[in-house]
């Protein structure tokens, strides 16, 4: 991993909703720029469910045609290859937040979005979709991806925002430590709950 750059961390399940075949072509656009470029899903993929099976291999196709097999893992597949229990998932995940170089998020749909948190509090600089949810929570403290934009204009954005390392990480990371923290969450969400 030390010997890869750009590490792009990809914190997602295997679901159509996370559109990690978008980020797959992303990969594909940016290794021109950048050869040893290293993307990581960190999903573990849900063998019970068929649907999931089939369009995690609509992936592994995907992979194969831009030939990216050294340029993207799977986290999950890595853990069955050596027998690491997955409970030790989040462990390696939260560790994986401070040695990326990006986190790149290309939901189409999210109720929340967990990850941009955990990547403001790790200060690491973050690329996003534009949907709702994730304008709230970030603010201005990432890049924005239209997602109405050409996956070659996406991979364009991402490589000027690596090369002139614009990261807006600090600026994430005040937003998320000034309106997330646990006083503010009570005082603003929880209070009126359990208070009635």
């Amino acid at each position: 991993i030390f010997q890869k750059y750009p590490v792009i961390l990809i914190p997602a399940r295997i679901i159509p909703r996370k559109n990690l075949e978008r980020g797959i072509k992303i990969i594909a656009s940016l290794r021109t720029t950048f050869p040893d470029i290293l993307a990581i899903i960190t999903g573990i993929l849900d063998k019970n469910r068929r649907e999931l099976i089939e369009y995690s291999q609509v992936l592994y196709k995907l992979i194969e045609d831009n030939d990216l097999e050294k340029n993207i893992v799977f986290l999950g597949q890595i853990f069955e290859e050596l027998n690491i229990p997955h409970e030790e998932n989040r462990e390696i995940v939260r560790d994986l937040y401070f040695v990326s170089h990006l986190i790149l998020i290309l939901s189409t749909d999210e109720g929340f979005g967990l990850p941009i948190l955990e990547a403001g509090a790790a200060r690491t600089p973050v690329a996003l979709t534009q949907i709702p949810v994730f304008r709230e929570i970030a603010g201005d403290g990432v890049l924005y991806l239209p997602l109405d934009e050409s996956v070659d204009y996406n991979a364009n954005r991402l490589s000027k925002f690596i090369l002139n390392k614009q990261s807006k990480s600090e600026i994430l990371f005040k937003r998320v430590f000034s309106r997330y923290n646990w006083d503010n969450l009570w005082d603003d969400y929880l209070k009126s709950i359990f208070s009635k």
